[in-house]
């Protein structure tokens, strides 16, 4: 996209922002303005009453007391209104600092000095704060959103992930710093950031409102509810949507504004330090995430056996070079890529939203757009930028990440009980456990891939069938990934059409829409020759298998492909019962964790009841073979529900935690099959590969 029309744009969307911004501030003033108007207004009256009560002749007790009532009825109701209305002026939000190591100059004078050289050349100061997080991504943002800070405004601060130290050039990492402070630079986007610290604020204020709303919630759950001490209830609530349907209104306009931002942004830093480190950074940001969460996954398993790795840095090193090696993708410092790589670049989505709550610009179209700024002398320092900042100070940031996910985990580890992994040893153990699945990544895709259910074939039909040719292939392969993004379109667009997702325009294959039903048809043409290959594929590998198998297997195969594809009907089958299951709970949790008993309602458990006496009656226990503990005493008594006449009667816990059960159940007989099937697939393809 041309420069002066991505500058027209935000000048543009921006006043369009900026106004509506502006009006919300009257709203809110006026709000304010209210809320002092109500205890002024309580005060009048109540020093008016003297005055009153000095013209009657005769008060009786009974309206003394009647008087009274009202008198502290009204009190209580403008102040409830009142500060709520006027408590935004003294709220004073600060962005939390967890997961996040503040370092100084002296600890990284080499990062710091980048830093300088980009705030110097986008204009800018330097950041109040500086710090270091273990992600793959940079930000900048401000400690203080209140409402004051439109006319006293605050310093930014910058966070740095370490995620970016690997695999990245120093020219690299400092094309992302440009693009964080591109936002802030040039003189076309001043609006824009003035929207952006005003929506903060916004978001403060309606977080705040949501609050006392979800407070007034839990207080009317409980069973010694007294409505008098919630008299502004109702109008609170009313104010409360009021004011999120006005933030909406201009958080959507503004979203539009932030797709110009984000290019603009992305040509500050093209300036600054050359178009192809830039669009190389862009390139290699979705490969490195996926590097590092697999490396948190390994750390979360090494903290959930009482181990933290000391030389985090070091761990996270060996990692990234075991995952490069499995799914052969070259990201170092040394080489620029000049577009996407890896298995999510072979088939991008057709979509792109341009107005609508997801607007941020596609991969696609940022390097598109930073092409245009390529010049012949771009020149790239492909230094190592870990040396900016240390391997001791990564190590304590690793450390800091460490004790957040021991303290996470879903059975949460003591710090105090987790002890020092070597280096030699964490290397060991990681082998062991990820060698073979690294070793195999080129199945990954066949074995994530979902089994589509077909008729199976008896012994006899499979001998007679002639030698299958291997079909674990690069092809096939792709094959799977184009279907899957196929369907992720697909979805998308009836999530459009069906309003789930608020869209205004959007592109598909080029070309703007406003409507989803012409580009679903499309969508549905492009997948039906890609689905027949796609499903077709299933009975090619089941033939595949039978015929490489040893007799013994052979046995087992059908049995195993029973299981994962009734599992898998079953599963979906249960979905909907299962997500409103864990809609309900959700909320039973919530309110029961506040002190509240509350139960749910009639019509509700009796749906719901019903639906799971369904679901049983029509599931068919034996498909499942032979059931282990712990569920086979459970699935006995699933069956006894299957045989009653009607829908069960159980208490709202029995309901919802037989629906759990269900839904674990599904999952495990899921995970057997599949784990069996994951087998066989890798030694036929093992055996295949050896033969040849």
């Amino acid at each position: 996209m041309r420069a002066e029309i991505v500058s027209s744009n935000i000048k543009r969307e921006g006043m369009v922002v900026l106004t509506r911004v502006i009006l919300f501030l009257v709203y809110y003033v006026a709000l304010i303005i209210i809320g002092f108007l109500l205890l002024v207004g309580a005060g009048w009256v109540t020093l008016s009453i003297p005055d009153h009560l000095s013209g009657l002749e005769h008060i009786s007790v009974r309206s003394l007391i009647g008087g009274v009532i009202l008198l502290l009825a009204m009190w209580w109701f403008c102040i409830q209104i009142g500060f709520y209305l006027i408590k935004p002026l003294f709220i004073f939000p600060k962005s939390s600092n967890d997961n996040r190591l503040e370092i100084n100059e002296s600890s990284c004078p080499g990062l710091f000095s980048m830093i300088r050289d980009v705030a110097r050349a986008t204009g800018n100061k330097m950041p109040k704060h500086v710090y270091l997080s273990p992600e793959v991504n940079a930000c900048v943002f401000y400690n203080n959103t209140s409402i004051w800070s439109v006319f006293f405004p605050a310093r930014k601060n910058l966070v740095v992930g370490t995620g970016l130290l690997h695999g990245m050039s120093i020219s690299e990492v400092k094309a992302i710093l440009s693009h964080e402070f591109g936002h802030f630079s040039q003189q076309s986007m001043r609006i824009g950031t003035i929207t952006y610290r005003l929506m903060l604020i916004i978001h403060t204020m309606i977080e705040y409102a949501q609050k006392q709303q979800q407070k007034d919630a839990i207080a009317r759950s409980k069973e010694d509810y007294a409505w008098y001490w919630h008299l502004a209830v109702y109008p609170i609530s009313f104010i409360t949507k009021r004011t999120i349907s006005f933030y909406n209104w201009i958080e959507k306009k503004n979203r539009s504004l932030s797709r110009y931002m984000e290019f603009e942004a992305d040509s500050v830093a093209c300036k600054i330090v050359g178009a192809k480190p830039f669009i190389s950074s862009l390139c290699k940001l979705d490969i490195l995430s996926n590097r590092f969460s697999a490396y948190e996954n390994v750390i979360a398993d090494t903290l959930s056996k009482e181990h933290y790795v000391p030389g985090y840095w070091q761990g996270y090193v060996f990692v990234y070079g075991q995952f490069s090696k499995s799914d052969g993708l070259r990201v170092d410092k040394d080489g620029m890529l000049d577009a996407p790589i890896g298995d999510s670049a072979k088939f991008p989505s057709k979509i792109s939203i341009v107005d609508g709550w997801n607007t941020h610009p596609t991969l696609y179209e940022r390097i598109d757009n930073a092409r245009q700024c390529i010049s012949a002398d771009d020149k790239a320092d492909n230094n190592d930028p870990a040396e900016l900042v240390g391997v001791e100070t990564l190590d304590a940031v690793g450390e800091m990440r460490q004790r957040f996910i021991a303290a996470n985990l879903q059975e949460p580890v003591d710090w105090q009980k987790v002890s020092a992994m070597s280096l030699n040893d964490f290397e060991t153990s990681f082998t062991n456990d990820y060698g073979e699945q690294l070793s195999h990544f080129f199945l990954s895709v066949f074995i994530e891939k979902r089994i589509h259910s077909f008729a199976l074939l008896d012994d006899e039909d499979l001998t007679k069938t002639e030698r299958v040719k291997n079909p674990f292939t690069e092809a096939n392969r792709n094959l799977i990934l184009q279907y899957q993004q196929g369907v992720d379109d697909w979805r998308l667009l009836n999530q459009i059409k069906t309003k789930a997702v608020d869209v205004t325009h959007f592109i598909y294959d080029g070309k703007l829409y406003s409507d989803a039903d012409e580009p679903i048809a499309l969508q549905d043409e492009y997948l039906e020759p890609i689905f027949k290959r796609w499903s077709d594929l299933d009975v090619e590998i089941y033939k595949f298998l039978w015929q490489n198998l040893d007799e013994n297997e052979k046995n087992r195969l059908n049995a195993v492909y029973w299981t994962i594809m009734y599992a898998n009907d079953a599963s979906q089958a249960f979905d909907s019962i299962k997500s409103r299951a864990y809609e309900i709970n959700n909320g039973l949790v919530f309110y029961q964790s506040h002190g509240s008993h509350v139960t749910l309602k009639e019509e509700t458990s009796v749906t719901l009841a019903t639906n799971l006496w369904k679901f049983l009656q029509n599931l068919d226990f034996d498909l499942f073979g032979d059931v282990e503990e712990p569920f086979s005493k459970i699935v006995d008594r699933w069956k006894q529900i299957s045989l009653l006449k009607q829908y069960p009667r159980m208490s709202d816990a029995d309901l919802l935690n037989t629906i759990s059960e269900i839904a674990s159940f599904l999952d495990y007989m899921l995970d057997v099959g599949k784990n069996q099937w994951r087998k066989y697939v890798i030694q036929a393809y093992d055996n295949n590969i050896s033969e040849h």
